[in-house]
């Protein structure tokens, strides 16, 4: 599947996980609901519980740019504003973000190379 996709890492406040990841529940929901989401979900590291992970799909640049602007104009800020004070610190940042673009490829035997097109 083409488009779009982000792995958010963030770590969170050990005291608040379980807050933390209640405070998402709806949020999650409407944004499935968003034109062009195709994934929006949160994981919880089994070796870190503190650990979280969003992962996002989206069917383009276009609906993803769509819905940040959607989340930079909620009142408290993207996501669960209420819960963006329980995220601390990890690596020297509150967010670890990573944007992938699907690019076609083929396994050779002993590497991967990128096709045309």
């Amino acid at each position: 599947m083409a488009g779009i996709r982000l792995i958010v890492q963030m770590q969170i406040a050990e005291e608040s996980t379980e807050t933390f990841i209640d405070a998402w529940t709806d949020h999650l929901a409407e944004v499935l609901d968003e034109s062009g989401c195709l994934q929006y979900e949160m994981f919880r590291s089994v070796t870190n519980p503190q650990r979280i992970a969003m992962v996002e799909h989206w069917a383009d640049r276009e609906a993803f740019e769509t819905h940040w602007s959607r989340e930079l104009a909620r009142e408290g800020g993207p996501g669960a504003g209420a819960a963006a004070a329980m995220v601390v610190e990890s690596d020297g940042a509150l967010y670890h973000t990573e944007v992938y673009d699907h690019a076609p490829t083929e396994f050779t035997g002993t590497e991967w190379v990128a096709l045309e097109g």
